[in-house]
């Protein structure tokens, strides 16, 4: 009978003991979760994309990207006034793990039904999706342009000296 009491009060303990750590593996896996998931929100970076005028807007940076050459190269340009511009047409939000967005434009052209621009080439004549038209200037008052390439900048050749700016230096005038 004294077995039969001392068995069933380490049973209560032991279930008592179960539950806890069943209670504490859970807390700590829920945490987890909401860890992991965190912390791949903040990896994305958030953009607008505007399919007509194919151009990404960058929403942290304040920064609008785009290509006046078909996609081979891309421009950032800095946005200074907060009002959205209406002539980029509809936006579709676009979340990125990288901040690199332009070199997924095909896909999202394809799926948002983009417009590729190609004003910029060597005959000097633009082509809107197939379209030829007359070569614009576009002027712009706001910051200046940065270009962002794939490929390295071509480096110019250096002048050679002359016979004369080798003997006697630059010239003073």
């Amino acid at each position: 009978m004294v077995f039969e009491v001392i068995w069933k009060i380490l049973l209560l303990k032991m279930k008592r003991i179960l539950w806890l750590a069943i209670i504490i593996v859970s807390i700590g896996l829920v945490c987890l979760q909401i860890s992991c998931n965190s912390t791949k929100q903040k990896q994305e970076v958030k953009f607008y994309y505007y399919p007509k005028t194919n151009v990404y807007f960058d929403v942290v940076k304040k920064d609008y990207i785009y290509s006046l050459n078909g996609g081979k190269t891309w421009a950032v340009i800095n946005n200074t006034i907060d009002k959205e511009p209406a002539t980029l047409g509809e936006r579709v939000v676009i979340y990125s793990p990288v901040d690199s967005i332009w070199k997924q434009n095909e896909v999202h052209r394809k799926q948002y039904d983009g417009t590729l621009y190609n004003i910029i080439n060597e005959n000097n004549i633009a082509s809107v999706g197939g379209i030829v038209t007359e070569k614009r200037a576009a002027v712009y008052k706001s910051n200046k342009a940065r270009v962002v390439t794939n490929k390295p900048a071509p480096r110019r050749p250096e002048k050679k000296k002359t016979f004369f700016q080798k003997i006697f230096g630059k010239n003073k005038k």
